[in-house]
């Protein structure tokens, strides 16, 4: 009897069942059959319940990424990023991950001074909301952090008319503002123009 062929004639449950056999194996396989095989028939809770148990064992789960929940995906993150477990690739799960796991990334990024187990700001904004990129990015410039110029090509003129008005306010005296001119909006550059003209004017 060869389990692979009953497959498609098993429901969600005995599926599931399988895929947690698999996982706790030690060599990842059950019956000649690996995770990556059988997760189009198993459930999200099956998959993610799986995905968690075979990354607890040092498994490779990316093949698992496109099946499990948001939730599941979320776990897994916040396994990782508390040292819960070694090699799962964060940078591969990003686009898989929720909004709050993202913030959380990008918090931990910006403590562990610009890099956490190989993720940098620049890899997390694609995937970031607007409104979390903006701030994440005027917090990099308000720290004075060199690494904000990469940045830039994801915040918003928004985010730029900030930080020009906290400038030319006199908050910000180590924002080099020559390195952000392509990124900034019409209004912003007639506004530090004529700043510097009335300056020496004055």
């Amino acid at each position: 009897m060869n389990i692979k062929n009953m497959l498609p004639f098993l429901d969600e449950e005995e599926v599931d069942r399988l895929a947690m056999k698999i996982a706790v194996s030690p060599t990842g396989e059950f019956q000649g059959m690996i995770l990556k095989e059988i997760l189009p028939f198993a459930s999200e809770e099956g998959v993610d319940k799986a995905m968690i148990h075979a990354a607890q064992n040092g498994k490779d789960v990316s093949s698992c990424f496109p099946f499990a929940s948001e939730e599941g995906l979320s776990d897994l993150v916040r396994l990782a990023v508390s040292g819960e477990m070694q090699g799962v690739s964060l940078k591969a799960l990003l686009p898989f991950v929720d909004d709050d796991t993202l913030k959380a990334l990008a918090q931990k990024v910006i403590a562990s001074n610009g890099d956490f187990q190989g993720i940098t700001l620049a890899s997390l904004f694609p995937f970031m909301d607007d409104d979390d990129v903006d701030r994440a990015f005027v917090a990099q410039v308000e720290k004075g952090d060199p690494s904000a110029s990469s940045l830039a090509p994801f915040a918003s003129e928004d985010a730029f008319h900030y930080l020009v008005k906290e400038y030319l306010s006199g908050k910000l005296e180590h924002f080099d503002l020559d390195a952000f001119y392509p990124f900034m909006d019409e209004d912003d550059l007639k506004t530090i123009f004529n700043k510097v003209i009335d300056d020496c004017d004055a």
